[in-house]
């Protein structure tokens, strides 16, 4: 845990952490995002960015309702935070588009990805 990063629930419809049942749920992982930002009591008044896997992969490879990435990117562009997406899992296209986000049609702020160079580049010996 880093001191002044918050974590919230991700959008799992399958294990909510509201205990809800989608789409009945109403999107409320997301719309929890917004009310972290707009309460006080949540230390989270000066977010300088909101970081979101487009498919977590540590938990299962889950995907969120599409819904879920829209509410939080409005959160973030009403309280001025940059949205960034982690595509470092799912990207490169991994998912059959080149990032995972595209799918949910929110352009991130920043993107976020990595490769394995070491098991396809041959370093000198």
């Amino acid at each position: 845990m880093i001191p002044g990063v918050t974590h919230l629930p991700y959008g799992y419809c399958y294990r909510c952490a509201f205990n809800l049942t989608y789409p009945e749920c109403d999107i409320q992982c997301a719309k929890n995002v917004d009310y972290v930002l707009n309460t006080p009591y949540t230390a989270a008044d000066d977010v300088a960015a909101i970081i979101v896997e487009s498919q977590q992969g540590e938990g299962g490879y889950v995907n969120p309702p599409p819904e879920f990435f829209q509410i939080v990117k409005k959160a973030a562009d009403r309280y001025g935070a940059i949205y960034i997406a982690d595509e470092v899992q799912s990207g490169a296209g991994r998912t059959g588009k080149m990032w995972a986000i595209e799918y949910t049609g929110v352009v991130p702020d920043m993107l976020t990805w990595a490769r394995e160079w070491a098991a396809t580049c041959r370093w000198p010996e």
